[in-house]
C-alpha cells in the first residue's frame, strides 16, 4: 500500500495505528511502521478475514497493542476438542498486547476443512487458550470472548491465572455467559476492574458458561464482584428474570454503591417461578424493584433497564446522583407496556430485592 507508506512517512510523533480491514498488514508495512514510529501501538481489528490464517510475524509484532479478531475454528466436540487457532495465539501473542477481544467464526464445509488442516496455525486441542505449567500471557488491560463455546475448565482457569497478572484488567466483556470457573480464577486478582459484562444463559451443554445450579453459581459471582471495588460500569443479562433479580442483588450488596452506569436485561423465558414468588408468566417487574434497586446503588447516574417488554431510563448528573429513590424514580424514562399480572400472594419481605 504505497499510499499508507507515505502517510506514516509524513507523520511525526506517531502515538496509535488502526489497522480497520478484512486483511492483516503486510510485512512490509509493519517493518516500515516500525522503523519509522518505534514506540506507537499497533491497533489490529481484523473481522472477516477471508479465511486467510494468521502468522506469526503479525501476532508477535513488537508493537501490537489490540487484537480484535475472529478465531477460525470447527465445532467442539462433547470432550471439548476443536482444530482451532486459539494455541497458536497464546504461543505466539506479543508481550506488549494489552487488548483481546476474541469471537469464533465456524469451518464446516468439507473443501474449506480440508485447507483449514493444513494451515501451520491450526491444532487440535481443547477450545480454549490450552495454557500449560510455566507458560507467558501477556498482562491484559481488556478481554473480551464474545462466544460461549470457549471450554473454560478450571484446571486451565487456573494456568491462566498463573501465566498472567490479572491486576492490570479493567475492562471485561463475557458477552455470551457467565463462565463460573473462569470468575472464580480472577477473584482477588482481578481487582482494578472498572467494566463488566456477561449474560446469565440457561444451563449450557458444556456448563463451563452458566452458573448454574444458581445456590452455588450466584455466590461465585458475589465473591468476583466483591474484590473489584473500582467496579463503575455493570451490564448484565438473563434469560430468566429470577436468576437476573438474584443476581442483580448479590452484586449490589457486594458493591457496596461504587457502581455509576448499570445495563441490565431480560429477554423473556418460559419459567419465571423461584425465590421473588413471580406467578408463571410475569414477564416484568414491580415499581418497587426499580425502587429498591436505585436504594442499592445510591451514586448512579445512567440506568438502562429493558425488562420483557418494559424499559426504564435514567440519567442523573451531581448531586441528584446522590438524591433518594422516589425522586430518582420519578426522574426515570418510562415505557411500560403492561401493569404486572396478579401475583399469589406474598409477604412484603418476599417481594424484595433484599431478603
Amino acid at each position: 500500500m504505497p499510499v499508507l507508506g507515505e502517510v506514516l512517512r509524513s507523520i511525526d510523533n506517531l502515538s496509535d495505528l488502526t489497522w480497520h480491514m478484512n486483511c492483516a498488514p503486510s510485512s512490509a508495512i509493519l517493518h516500515l511502521f516500525h522503523e519509522l514510529h518505534p514506540s506507537a501501538h499497533l491497533h489490529l481489528i481484523l473481522r472477516d478475514r477471508k479465511f486467510k490464517p494468521l502468522t506469526r510475524d503479525l501476532l508477535a509484532f513488537p508493537q501490537l497493542y489490540t487484537l480484535d479478531t475472529e478465531i477460525y475454528r470447527t465445532l467442539p466436540e462433547s470432550t471439548g476438542h476443536s482444530l482451532s487457532e486459539l494455541s497458536f495465539i497464546k504461543n505466539n501473542l506479543a508481550s506488549s498486547t494489552r487488548v483481546l477481544r476474541l469471537s469464533a467464526r465456524g469451518v464446516h464445509a468439507y473443501p474449506q476443512r480440508a485447507q483449514f488442516e493444513e494451515w501451520g496455525s491450526v491444532n487440535n486441542s481443547m477450545y480454549n487458550l490450552d495454557f500449560q505449567p510455566g507458560d507467558r500471557f501477556p498482562a491484559l488491560s481488556e478481554l473480551a470472548l464474545e462466544h460461549d463455546e470457549f471450554f473454560l475448565t478450571e484446571e486451565n482457569c487456573n494456568l491462566w491465572a498463573r501465566a498472567t497478572s490479572w491486576e492490570h484488567l479493567q475492562r471485561l466483556n463475557l458477552n455470551k455467559g457467565a463462565p463460573r470457573y473462569f470468575l472464580a480464577s480472577l477473584t482477588n486478582r482481578a481487582t482494578n476492574l472498572k467494566y463488566l459484562r456477561f449474560y446469565i444463559n440457561s444451563p449450557t451443554p458444556n456448563q463451563l458458561w452458566d452458573i448454574y445450579p444458581l445456590d452455588s453459581g450466584l455466590p461465585v459471582i458475589g465473591q468476583f464482584v466483591a474484590c473489584t471495588t473500582p467496579l463503575h460500569n455493570l451490564d448484565l443479562g438473563a434469560q430468566d428474570l429470577d436468576a437476573l433479580t438474584r443476581a442483580l442483588r448479590d452484586i449490589l450488596q457486594n458493591l457496596h454503591g461504587s457502581l455509576r452506569s448499570l445495563t441490565i436485561s431480560y429477554s423473556g423465558g418460559p419459567d419465571c417461578s423461584g425465590p421473588i414468588d413471580f406467578t408463571p408468566g410475569m414477564l416484568n417487574w414491580d415499581p418497587e424493584h426499580y425502587m429498591e434497586l436505585l436504594q442499592m446503588a445510591p451514586g448512579l447516574e445512567h440506568l438502562d433497564a429493558r425488562i420483557g417488554e418494559d424499559t426504564v431510563l435514567g440519567n442523573w448528573k451531581d448531586e441528584d446522583c446522590y438524591a433518594d429513590a422516589g425522586k430518582k424514580w420519578k426522574t426515570t424514562e418510562k415505557k411500560i407496556k403492561g401493569e404486572p399480572k396478579e401475583k399469589k400472594q406474598r409477604s412484603k419481605k418476599a417481594q424484595r430485592l433484599i431478603w
